[in-house]
């Protein structure tokens, strides 16, 4: 009786599997299409967002130097209200200033934040973002200038539809509001320095200005820079009238919503800052998006 049993067993076994043994199949076969699938659908990803990074960054490297030397650190305090007065927390940042106005840096008053650090080299049209993490330094640099465009074009929709296609320019650019900037006069002294105070106007804001030139230098040096790809689009600004030197204080109001944003100079120092890219990991995202 039990070799019976034993073969009974056997072949309620054999059945068993063999009526499985196309679900196994059909299922390891959706598996490798899914796989399949995932694949072409990340190469095809991959493809699209190339040719855009491609675009965006101008296809090129982007330039940079190998020594950046700053000799002015500006303490700065930034905050913003709502209509009815209530303030958001104020972040204080430091502003790094060379002997030209050629590059430009900033990074957090936070102790706990300081391990990053952002310098705009406006020759090179290039961002550089340092971090150190553990002793290790890297930078990654980003070629500003092409992007900047591509983003002031691409807001505008004025890029054609296949991002690989060559840009065009806009053959009919919206007009924008540069607004009036007036100097009215009135000085007042602000960690140290004497300013002169500015009123600007626009259909969307107001705001009132504090800027000094005992500083020697200019913090709308990146106007130079922006202010011609942003006029072509429609969102230039009254360079004949701004003012020049360094904006120790601000406050400006939203005319829609009554909103407020806050700037105020909070210490001015002489210390040196020196960064050499030599010392750093670097990472260039100009041209392909990088693959990881």
């Amino acid at each position: 009786m039990k070799p019976i049993l034993t073969l009974l067993v056997a072949l309620l076994g054999a059945t068993c599997l063999q009526a499985q043994i196309p679900n196994i199949l059909m299922n390891k076969i959706e598996r490798k299409l899914e796989q399949k699938v995932e694949q072409k659908a990340d190469e095809a990803a991959d493809s699209v967002a190339n040719k855009v990074w491609t675009k965006a960054t101008g296809g090129q490297p982007a330039q940079y130097q190998q020594v950046y030397t700053f000799s002015t650190r500006i303490l700065t305090s930034y905050w913003n209200m709502d209509a009815k007065g209530k303030s958001d927390t104020p972040v204080e940042m430091y502003s790094l200033y060379g002997e030209s106005d050629e590059y430009q840096g900033s990074y957090s008053a936070d102790p706990k934040n300081q391990n990053q650090k952002s310098i705009f080299d406006y020759p090179n049209g290039s961002m550089i973002n340092l971090s150190e993490d553990n002793g290790k330094k890297t930078a990654t640099i980003l070629p500003i200038r092409n992007m900047a465009n591509f983003m002031i074009r691409a807001s505008k929709k004025v890029y054609v539809e296949d991002p690989s296609a060559p840009a065009t320019q806009p053959t009919t650019a919206p007009q924008g509001n540069p607004g009036t900037v007036t100097k009215t006069g009135k000085t007042k002294t602000i960690a140290g320095y004497r300013c002169e105070q500015y009123i600007y106007e626009s259909q969307d804001m107001r705001g009132e200005v504090w800027h000094t030139t005992e500083l020697k230098h200019s913090s709308l040096a990146f106007l130079q820079y922006f202010a011609p790809q942003m006029a072509t689009y429609g969102q230039g600004t009254d360079q004949a009238n701004m003012p020049t030197g360094i904006m120790m204080e601000g406050h400006f109001t939203q005319l829609k919503d009554g909103s407020t944003s806050h700037i105020l100079v909070k210490a001015v120092d002489k210390q040196p800052e020196t960064y050499k890219l030599a010392d750093y990991e670097v990472t260039n995202l100009g041209g392909n998006l990088p693959r990881n």
